[in-house]
């Protein structure tokens, strides 16, 4: 993952680390609301997807 973002030129990307704290404590406050099972997504795709759920609470912050 780190080498795509490397490899891409566009002025406007942002990255954001999320600590593994931050993780845990916005899901412990803001759920899914969905069971990561109901969505139709692989196993193997679930920390991606968690990962962007807490990035867009994040950022309306």
């Amino acid at each position: 993952m780190e080498a795509a973002i490397q490899l891409i030129t566009a002025s406007e990307l942002t990255v954001t680390m999320l600590p593994t704290a931050l993780i845990k404590s916005t899901l412990a406050s803001n759920p899914l609301p969905i069971a990561f099972s109901e969505t139709g997504l692989k196993a193997f795709q679930e920390t991606a997807f968690i990962a962007a759920y807490v990035g867009q609470l994040q950022a309306c912050r």
